[in-house]
């Protein structure tokens, strides 16, 4: 059996059996297409995730309330810390 006869039979076979080709057809396509989604939704979560992490923070400030352990910028260790100048709202979450 030549190519070609193994062609034309291949061939003679899908035009026989037209609505199985079809199904089958939609189906290898249907999967090739969910994978695609699938994969191009993860990457997609993974930097939103990521980006996300890199942003998770930078606006927090934590204040306790007492003396400070070091000295800084010229100051000596031990004084007060005090809050001024805050807004009602600030106040309330210092509390």
């Amino acid at each position: 059996m030549s190519f070609g006869d193994l062609l034309r039979d291949t061939l003679a076979t899908l035009w026989a059996h037209k609505r199985r080709t079809m199904l089958t057809m939609f189906g290898i396509a249907w999967g090739i297409i969910s994978i695609t989604v699938m994969v191009g939704a993860g990457e997609g979560l993974g930097a939103g995730i990521q980006k996300n992490q890199q942003t998770f923070g930078k606006d927090v400030m934590i204040v306790f309330a007492g003396r400070t352990s070091m000295q800084a910028g010229g100051t000596r260790s031990g004084r007060l810390i005090r809050c001024e100048g805050l807004n009602e709202k600030q106040q309330v979450i210092l509390q």
